[in-house]
């Protein structure tokens, strides 16, 4: 009797843990949705199921492009959870790999790129204008409960023409091609866009540098080389990688 009653048990507690499994492999992707913090990032419309589906990205409430993720099973050996993602948008492509840890989140081999248009409809917020897409490549982000560890990678632009406003006037340059190597220190994430080839006295300085706290404000700041590629002569004595134009913005 006490062995029946034994092996009953076992039965029954492998039937709980199958239900459990199924009820966990069938739960619906709305579940991440509910699981977001509120605040800038948001999911709409979503379909299929944690493990495998895909949803709407808002940001800020503006859509950015419909993601789509996949669990990949492999990951589970280093004791991550992995997923493959991908974000389709008006203008936007993008794909890359995500493992979730204990406290600690990885991006890798992340790569895609902004159309032209698409670049248009972000610049002209701003009262500029410029050709070309925007590429990025191999980018590799780690993020720990401290804060942003290391980040690697690179965008890269064609150059071309760049209009843009200045006290009422609009005036026109032309930028060479740039490339942006991904950075971090002090939590702080910064993008540095230097010509591919050198450039008169300047050689490859920097021409633009983009910034993102951990606080949220992103700052963006042009170099001597920059605004002098613009048109602008620049008086005084700073060498011509020293950052000498900053603007702000809160992002989040």
């Amino acid at each position: 009797m006490a062995k029946r009653l034994i092996r009953g048990r076992r039965w029954l507690w492998l039937g709980a843990a199958l239900f459990l499994g199924l009820v966990v492999a069938r739960a619906p992707a709305a579940l991440l949705g509910a699981m977001l913090p509120t605040g800038a990032v948001a999911l709409a419309a979503p379909s299929g199921t944690v493990w495998h589906g895909s949803a709407d990205l808002q940001l800020r409430q503006a859509p950015v492009g419909r993601l789509s993720w996949r669990w990949q099973p492999g990951a589970l050996a280093t004791g991550e959870l992995g997923v493959a993602v991908e974000l389709q948008g008006e203008g936007l492509d993008a794909r890359g790999i995500v493992h979730l840890g204990v406290g600690d989140v990885r991006v890798m081999d992340a790569s895609g790129q902004l159309a032209e248009d698409a670049m248009q409809r972000l610049l002209g917020a701003y009262d500029l204008g410029a050709n070309g897409r925007l590429r990025f490549e191999g980018v590799q982000v780690e993020r720990t409960r401290e804060g942003y560890r290391s980040a690697d990678g690179r965008l890269l632009w064609g150059g071309g023409p760049l209009a843009y406003r200045l006290q009422g006037r609009r005036y026109e340059a032309s930028l060479p091609p740039m490339q942006a190597p991904l950075a971090v220190a002090g939590g702080t994430r910064t993008l540095a866009a230097r010509p591919l080839q050198p450039i008169g006295s300047a050689g490859t300085a920097p021409l633009l540098r983009l910034a993102l706290r951990p606080d949220g404000w992103c700052v963006a700041g042009a170099s001597r080389a920059f605004i002098e590629l613009a048109g602008q002569p620049w008086q005084g004595t700073t060498a011509a990688s020293d950052i000498v134009l900053e603007v702000e913005e809160k992002l989040f």
